[in-house]
């Protein structure tokens, strides 16, 4: 494995749990206030449980071939390079 996929990048999966959470909540809240027992059941279980775990795997596996991605579009820009100039476009 290259030193690129070892990063985790933390900032963006803080960002995603706390949609997660936040969209679980206003779902938990409605379904107690509708007094549904399957919704309450149903926005535990994908809200706090299913969700959570999709975000990390998405953080976690691609971001990092967004990044591979990225890097490989540099690495053949800075190749196309000649004699320390930019190639002309």
């Amino acid at each position: 494995m290259t030193e690129l996929h070892k990063h985790f990048d933390w900032l963006a999966f803080l960002v995603r749990i706390v949609g997660v959470a936040t969209f679980a909540t206003l779902w938990l809240a409605d379904s107690v206030h509708r007094r549904s027992r399957i919704g309450a059941i149903a926005a535990v279980s994908i809200g706090y449980v299913i969700l959570p775990v999709l975000a990390y795997l998405y953080t976690r596996y691609y971001n990092s071939k967004f990044m591979v991605g990225f890097v490989e579009a540099v690495r053949r820009k800075i190749g196309g390079r000649t004699q320390g100039r930019w190639p002309r476009q």
